[in-house]
């Protein structure tokens, strides 16, 4: 289970690893378009299938549909790292941050985290985000999803909390703090939610691809 191929190179050199050794073993590497925890989910899944008895297919199938079932979302709270780091530059940087611009970030079907919407003032970006949160989650019942908050500092996650109870949102796994590079690109100002379905018994699964 690598981290989404977009981001890094881990799953191009997964893949050149499997290449070698396919004439003695069959290695599948699976790019789950995802980073940190939410990658970790799809990998405990399969090693709880695995255990179980399962197929490489069964398991294979079943991590396909969580993944097409699975969303990052959060907010950045200032443009600073994003400045720093090249990501947001010249008009569009001196704009954001004297209207005080901040994205609502997330992860899109191809796996690229881009920016959902654009919001003023950190507190309604919060908002926003668990209006959106609230649509996906629709009226599915807890146990049928993992739900978890993720955050590169202290600074909006406190705030996201006191607003979440408004939207009647409630968390079902404790708080991840993100990942060192995602604190390099979004500098300790990033908040929001990890989500994965979990399917029911009344939902197909997903044939996957590689």
């Amino acid at each position: 289970f690598a981290l989404y191929s977009g981001l890094r190179g881990t799953y191009n050199k997964l893949c050149l690893i499997a290449r070698e050794f396919e004439d003695r073993i069959r290695i599948r590497v699976v790019d789950t378009k995802i980073t940190c925890f939410g990658e970790g989910i799809l990998a405990i899944k399969a090693a709880e299938m695995a255990r179980a008895g399962a197929s490489s297919e069964a398991i294979l199938s079943e991590v396909a549909w969580m993944m097409k079932h699975q969303v990052f979302m959060g907010v950045d709270g200032k443009l600073d790292y994003l400045i720093y780091n090249g990501r947001l530059k010249g008009g569009k940087a001196f704009m954001g941050q004297m209207l005080q611009i901040c994205p609502v970030v997330h992860f899109n079907e191809e796996g690229e985290i881009v920016a959902l919407e654009s919001v003023r003032t950190p507190k309604k970006a919060l908002a926003r985000t668990c209006e959106l949160l609230r649509e996906k989650l629709g009226d599915r019942a807890p146990e049928d999803y993992l739900l978890w908050h993720v955050y590169t500092g202290p600074s909006l996650i406190t705030t996201l909390k006191e607003i979440e109870g408004r939207y009647g949102i409630q968390t079902t796994h404790e708080d991840v703090i993100m990942s060192p590079v995602s604190g390099c690109h979004n500098g300790p100002w990033l908040a929001g939610y990890g989500l994965v379905f979990l399917r029911r018994e009344d939902e197909p699964p997903e044939e996957y691809h590689d």
